[in-house]
């Protein structure tokens, strides 16, 4: 058994995550063992599937680039120095098989339509490198740039795993980021999956 307190994000992005993880150490004392960041992300499409749950093994930081013209004038971004957070090999290890999600009723999750998309199948848990920084990925050119230079083999891109960073250097907390997919950052973003995303990714909790 594990004590568990759950701390509700008003914000999006790395500051906000590491604001509440300061407010939480403060609570608790700097008691804490072990920190998820729990919510919804953008996903790969040749890797993942709308409503699948990343789980992210390595947390890759893209901020520590040159985002600037190249010299035929089109845009690019520049690697400087990649920061790479290995999550708890401790905590993964309960994720190496999916959540035993309900079989018999596709739809299951639940009814209300109007704010939780309604599942069609059964989600799929995918454990790998995530991307994660100050940007809300929207645009496919950006997205394939970020994975090109950064992680090739990401799964999927987020923005709270790297305010856990600096707390995971300065405390060595156990962190975890489980992420389900609400949109490719393709430009398609919309709000129609992230109710059921955030649900999911709660789910394997």
């Amino acid at each position: 058994a594990f004590n568990a307190a759950v701390q509700l994000m008003v914000n999006q992005g790395p500051s906000s995550a590491q604001d509440v993880v300061t407010i939480a150490a403060d609570c608790f004392g700097y008691s804490l063992n072990a920190i998820f960041a729990v919510g919804v992300a953008c996903g790969v499409e040749s890797k993942a599937n709308y409503l699948d749950v990343l789980v992210a093994k390595n947390v890759s930081l893209y901020n520590a680039a040159r985002y600037g013209t190249a010299e035929n004038g089109e845009y690019s971004i520049t690697n400087r120095a990649t920061a790479n957070i290995p999550t708890s090999s401790f905590l993964l290890q309960y994720f190496n098989q999916p959540p035993d999600w309900p079989t018999e009723n596709p739809n299951w999750l639940i009814e209300n339509t109007n704010t939780v998309k309604r599942l069609t199948a059964k989600p799929k848990v995918h454990v790998g490198n995530i991307l994660s920084g100050d940007y809300l990925v929207d645009n496919k050119d950006f997205k394939e740039q970020l994975l090109e230079k950064f992680s090739p083999e990401a799964i999927g891109i987020e923005m709270e795993g790297a305010g856990l960073y600096h707390e995971y250097r300065s405390h060595n907390y156990e962190i975890l980021v489980i992420k389900a997919v609400c949109d490719f950052g393709d430009g398609k973003k919309n709000k129609e999956y992230q109710p059921t995303a955030a649900l999911l990714a709660a789910e394997c909790l």
